[in-house]
């Protein structure tokens, strides 16, 4: 049995990966907005009846709650095996609408949670041997049109783990990035929001951004199952080596072979080609 922490754990990928490590008789610990009260009610009441998952409340976009959550959880439960930063939220729009604040609020949740997290649980992760899971995104190595802060955060998230692992290297922790495609998740509903900006029809840029909303929506509907992901989570936790990095899903792989295989140029013309296609209003 392990001792996991995860973040993003009330819906979307983190949700049902609690659900299969419960399943196969790990503690799983929450970090989640409403604590245990909320996450027990979503698990289900087999969850609760296992008396192995635990939930502390925090708000990730507020740095006090997240470090005193995870102060919290050492203090009662010292050991933890694994730490899964799952959490996101995609703030879209062109970077000229992004608004400063709603920019902060992206990269605390995507980015400086899980760096806080990471440096509060690497004493005990240390100890355990453990490992330390961060769910990126194809747009972690792939900039997009009206992506740009969410394409930040996780560039940002990238580099960090990827420099981590390099610097914990010898030490037994290990470090990995899952960098999913487009699935069927709650990120193109309640975690994906147009910021405030890019809804004003004063924007140079509104007419595009509204077809893009609906154009985002319509795909979330034909988009696949997320089970490809979860299962990769859940093996991370148990396969002895993680890799630095892994894609999933066709469109990402297909992104991620011909970021390898186009000219810059090229690819950024091709995608100014596609998106025009696709926001024509």
């Amino acid at each position: 049995m392990k001792t996991i922490v995860i973040t993003g754990c009330t819906s979307g990928f983190g949700l049902e990966t609690s659900r299969r490590l419960l399943a196969q008789g790990h503690q799983l610990i929450g970090i989640a907005r409403g604590g245990k009260a909320r996450w027990m009610e979503l698990l289900g009441p087999e969850a609760s009846a296992t008396g192995r998952a635990l939930a502390y409340d925090a708000d990730l976009a507020e740095a006090k709650t997240v470090e005193d959550a995870a102060r919290k959880i050492l203090a009662e439960n010292p050991t933890v095996d694994v730490l899964i930063n799952n959490a996101g939220i995609g703030l879209m729009g062109t970077a000229e609408d992004q608004d400063p604040e709603e920019l902060r609020r992206q990269f605390e949740i995507n980015f400086f949670s899980a760096v806080r997290l990471t440096q509060i649980f690497l004493p005990a992760l240390r100890k355990s041997r453990g490992r330390i899971i961060s769910v990126s995104s194809i747009c972690g190595i792939a900039t997009f049109p009206f992506y740009g802060a969410y394409c930040s955060s996780k560039y940002a998230l990238e580099s960090y783990m990827e420099a981590l692992r390099h610097d914990l290297a010898g030490s037994g922790v290990q470090v990995g990035l899952i960098e999913p495609g487009t699935f069927r998740t709650e990120f193109a509903g309640r975690n994906f929001w147009l910021g405030k900006r890019s809804r004003d029809p004063s924007s140079p840029h509104f007419a595009r951004t509204q077809a893009f909303e609906g154009f985002v929506t319509r795909k979330r509907l034909s988009a696949p199952d997320p089970d490809w992901v979860v299962r990769t989570m859940v093996n991370w936790v148990n396969q002895p080596k993680i890799p630095v990095r892994l894609l999933i899903g066709w469109d990402a792989k297909f992104l991620g072979f011909l970021k390898k295989l186009l000219p810059t140029q090229l690819l950024f013309d091709l995608t100014q080609k596609g998106f025009r296609a696709m926001t024509r209003s």
